[in-house]
């Protein structure tokens, strides 16, 4: 009889600073998940592909990373190891291995961890419950053969602690304790019946104890992509449910379950990126949402910008069963309805702009116009000089003392005259 498989991966998202490389360099523990020539994107359109390409260089904006088999930290944390959840409401014991852990860096400063277990059971529902109790990986508490305690979160922060270099923060939107990972779960089955229930209890993470109603429960969650291939979203999981026959033994053990593990998490990774990186933004703007520094919005405008090019696509490629999977996931995680929540801050961004603008430009106005009052006193007081000079160049002609009383008189009020006048201008303009 085949051997079924059966895994979920359980990611949890982090923040790193965005200048640190999504290339890790030498590094002991963590492997290019492409060293192998491993193709993750080659379904995609190359505009998108080149992005999660490290050979592109520069023109990388995704990193996938594995542990390394022969690391120290794997053999400590994973080889020859298995666990087990114990004295649950339906179960006494949930045990399991760790496969291994991806490791996801974007140039975001978004990063996504994927802790990867398979479990000794492989009905549907049992996973599901098992899933229900790991997902909350801040909670959650797991023993191993020796009876060492793991708490999942803490276990990825400790061994990124120790393997890469970058400062991280894990569920910066999240309040406390709330802190759940988002699943990626794959199963293999013998039989079709009832797969629609299977399904939704994989891709809501449910525990025995909810009752499946068909008539109540049916929506956007379900697609079935071929015969034997059904798949569940939601906000929280992707799961991939399979009929096991003799038709398609062939491609599903050589090829499905590659592209699957290759591609399909990859996808899901790239969706789980563009609604952790809106959740971040929405947090950082809320804290400035009162802000009306034009540097910190101009900032946020760029990086929303970044990742508007780098990130969000409506179409990714032609392969049907790709496109219609990832649209359903972007309609389930409402990236657009976030995407619009993130840019009314950077709209009021034009608005704080027009407004210093318009002040600048005031600003601007008052003092030329001082500079041009000042000017016209100098005018007066030059033609003044100028007028004394000619009268004494004809003092001979003119030389009457009363005429040199009603010119002196003369002058003194027209130097009055414009003095009120420019007085009178700035007053006006000031009140206005």
């Amino acid at each position: 009889m085949e051997e079924l498989r059966n895994y979920v991966t359980f990611f949890m998202p982090f923040s790193f600073d965005d200048e640190s490389s999504v290339f890790l360099g030498e590094n002991k523990a963590w492997d290019l998940y492409s060293k192998n020539k491993v193709q993750t994107s080659k379904y995609f359109f190359k505009f998108i592909s080149d992005k999660l390409d490290p050979a592109k260089g520069e023109e990388c904006q995704c990193c996938r990373y594995v542990l390394n088999e022969a690391s120290d930290e794997y053999q400590k944390l994973i080889k020859d190891k298995s666990f087990s959840i114990t004295k649950t409401q339906f179960f006494d014991k949930f045990e399991f291995v760790i496969e291994n852990f991806d490791l996801f860096l974007f140039s975001t400063g978004i990063g996504l961890i994927g802790m990867r277990v398979s479990f000794s059971e492989t009905i549907p529902k049992v996973v599901s419950s098992a899933s229900y109790l790991i997902k909350k990986v801040a909670k959650v508490k797991f023993l191993d053969a020796d009876k060492n305690e793991y708490i999942p979160l803490e276990m990825v922060k400790s061994l990124l602690s120790r393997t890469i270099s970058y400062n991280v923060e894990f569920y910066q939107f999240a309040n406390e304790g709330q802190e759940r990972a988002n699943t990626f779960s794959y199963i293999e089955c013998e039989t079709d019946e009832n797969y629609e229930e299977d399904v939704f209890m994989l891709s809501h993470n449910y525990d025995l104890g909810f009752t499946y109603n068909p008539e109540i429960d049916r929506g956007d969650w379900l697609y079935r992509a071929a015969s034997d291939v059904a798949w569940g979203i939601t906000d929280e999981a992707l799961s991939c449910r399979v009929f096991v026959n003799e038709t398609n033994a062939s491609f599903r053990q050589g090829t499905f379950r590659k592209n699957v593990l290759d591609m399909y998490v990859t996808m899901y990774a790239l969706l789980l990126h563009q609604k952790y990186f809106l959740y971040d933004f929405l947090t950082r703007v809320g804290v400035e949402s009162n802000s009306n520094d034009l540097k910190t919005l101009s900032d946020f405008k760029v990086d929303l910008a970044k990742f508007h090019n780098n990130f969000l696509f409506d179409v990714i490629t032609e392969v049907p069963q790709y496109q219609r999977l990832y649209d359903r996931i972007v309609k389930i995680f409402r990236i657009k309805d976030l995407y619009e929540d993130a840019e009314k801050p950077i709209n009021r961004l034009a608005t704080l702009q027009k407004e210093h603008d318009e002040e600048e430009d005031n600003a601007h106005d008052k003092a030329v116009n001082r500079i041009l009052s000042l000017l016209a006193v100098l005018g007066v007081i030059s033609a003044l000089c100028d007028w004394i000079q000619v009268k004494e160049s004809f003092d001979g002609v003119w030389n009457i003392l009363s005429f040199n009383g009603l010119s002196t008189i003369a002058f003194g009020v027209i130097l009055i005259g414009v003095l009120i006048y420019v007085v009178y201008t700035e007053f006006k303009r000031k009140k206005k």
